[in-house]
């Protein structure tokens, strides 16, 4: 059973918010990153990132249709979610029993509450002042780690085809962190160390 996901268009919007209706959720609105996931053609889910300012959005709004638990749509969801999302800082504010499947997904407590927008703070204390479930705040920060090819690897491959191969390695591995500014890197090795570094947008490769 494959779950495929796409992203969500001004059509979908009525559909969306009827969905969230019925769960009580704030109604999303088409400047919002929202994801569907569907299986066989019928959609089984969806979730959003709100923006809050420049740097930081909100992931949130995770619904998984009735009579399809289980089946990792969550987890698929949200992780979409994350790659697709063009903010440095994400927030989340789950029920208390999520705190794992949310720290999985690289989430964690808010270290510095100064450091919050004042409406994420908001909106954590009008959740616990109005659920009967205490609310998370836990926030996710888009970081890039970088590490080398494994040594086998490049051993077994022709220079032409080593570079190649560490190309795409690294693509793969940047790409989940930068998608949504559509900015790929590229590393040169020698030695098994990077030495140089090149920026590729759509029009070309530049030092």
């Amino acid at each position: 059973m494959e779950i495929s996901l796409r992203f969500a268009n001004t059509a979908d919007l009525k559909a969306i918010n009827e969905r969230y209706a019925e769960i009580d959720f704030v109604p999303s609105h088409n400047d919002e990153l929202i994801i569907l996931a569907s299986i066989d053609e019928k959609i089984v889910g969806q979730g959003r990132v709100v923006g809050i300012d420049a740097n930081s959005g909100e992931l949130g709004g995770i619904y998984v249709f009735p009579g399809n638990e289980g089946l990792g749509i969550a987890r698929k969801v949200v992780d979409f979610l994350i790659k697709n999302s063009d903010f440095s800082m994400l927030y989340c504010l789950p029920f208390a029993e999520l705190e794992g499947f949310y720290g999985s997904m690289g989430f964690a407590a808010v270290k510095d509450m100064a450091q919050v927008p004042e409406a994420v703070l908001k909106k954590h204390e009008w959740c616990n002042s109005n659920y009967d479930k205490p609310v998370l705040l836990l926030e996710r920060n888009k970081r890039i780690s970088i590490k080398k090819p494994p040594q086998k690897a490049v051993a077994e491959f022709k220079p032409a085809i080593y570079r190649s191969m560490v190309d795409e390695y690294f693509y793969i591995l940047l790409r989940r962190s930068f998608i949504g500014f559509h900015k790929i890197f590229r590393f040169k090795i020698f030695n098994n160390h990077i030495c140089m570094l090149f920026f590729r947008r759509s029009n070309g490769y530049r030092k």
